[in-house]
């Protein structure tokens, strides 16, 4: 992108400032672009009411604006077998009180979890074969 397109469109607003005008009453009248089926051609707002309207757009700050549901959703019973890797945190620790006597063993790796190498050879290994 040039400089020039990412200004215009960094500058871009949810309102056109051209059809927005001020009455002789103060209110300010903004024009539509097209008239609604009713014959409406124009809305009149107090100035505090303008900014009230255009305040309830901006989104609240830190919030995902992608919302998942149905299997997506992070309680989604199906959520596990479509996402890879873990979905959920373990929330309890296991109790290893009673355990003390018992050699530990290193836990298998997570099958989800690939270094960089074992991906590229997963990746090479599934390549098509040549046809030289």
């Amino acid at each position: 992108m040039t400089a020039t397109k990412t200004a215009t469109n960094a500058a871009a607003m949810a309102l056109a400032l051209e059809r927005l005008s001020v009455t002789d009453d103060g209110e300010l009248r903004y024009a539509l672009k097209h008239p609604y089926s009713n014959g409406t051609t124009h809305f009149l707002f107090d100035p505090l009411d303008l900014l009230a309207k255009l305040a309830a757009l901006v989104p609240r700050p830190r919030v995902n604006l992608t919302r998942y549901h149905g299997v997506f959703a992070p309680n989604s019973k199906l959520r596990a077998r479509l996402v890879p890797g873990k979905t959920r945190k373990r929330t309890h620790k296991p109790d290893l009180s009673n355990q003390s006597s018992l050699p530990t063993q290193p836990e298998p790796p997570d099958p989800t979890r690939l270094t960089w190498a074992q991906r590229r050879v997963t990746h090479h290994s599934n390549a098509p074969l040549s046809s030289t």
